[in-house]
């Protein structure tokens, strides 16, 4: 892909798969409500991914090595029980169980955003279509990453 100085490569999305992914950063930021009409604390978790469960290449879907490989989540630390209507978790509830290594139903305890930095979850990294009609990638699905099962 030919590069005009200065200009970032474009970005390609990541196949669609199950990854193992390692938090790099956490950290908590003010941002829009979900509603847009106010403002309310999210925390900002960036992550690396690793590789594919399967054990393959890490590329795009052009078949290319990525000109990325972290992506970020951002949730809201107030929405971290279960929704009233489905009694299903919250994604923010799902993303913390997960990067803790505990049963969603758990209770999370954490003293820090510090203390995500380095652990690791299993993701599936899906394919989105953006509102300006690009490619992303979504991530969704998080579980607790064990070395030993895999």
């Amino acid at each position: 892909m030919a590069e005009e100085a200065g200009k970032r490569p474009q970005f390609v999305p990541l196949t669609e798969n199950l990854y193992v992914l390692e938090v790099q950063d956490a950290i908590s930021e003010m941002g829009t409500t979900y509603d847009g009409k106010g403002e309310q604390e999210q925390i900002v978790i960036t992550f690396k991914v690793l590789k594919p469960l399967d054990g393959g290449d890490l590329i795009d879907i052009e078949g290319n090595y990525p000109t990325s490989d972290t992506m970020k989540v951002w949730c809201n630390p107030a929405a971290v029980g279960f929704n009233r209507k489905t009694n299903q978790p919250h994604k923010t509830r799902q993303v913390l169980t997960a990067i803790l290594g505990v049963p969603v139903e758990s209770p999370i305890e954490i003293e820090g955003w510090d203390d995500l930095i380095g652990k690791k979850v299993k993701a599936y990294i899906s394919l989105t279509t953006r509102p300006d009609g690009s490619k992303g990638n979504k991530l969704d699905k998080f579980s607790p990453f064990d070395a030993k099962k895999k």
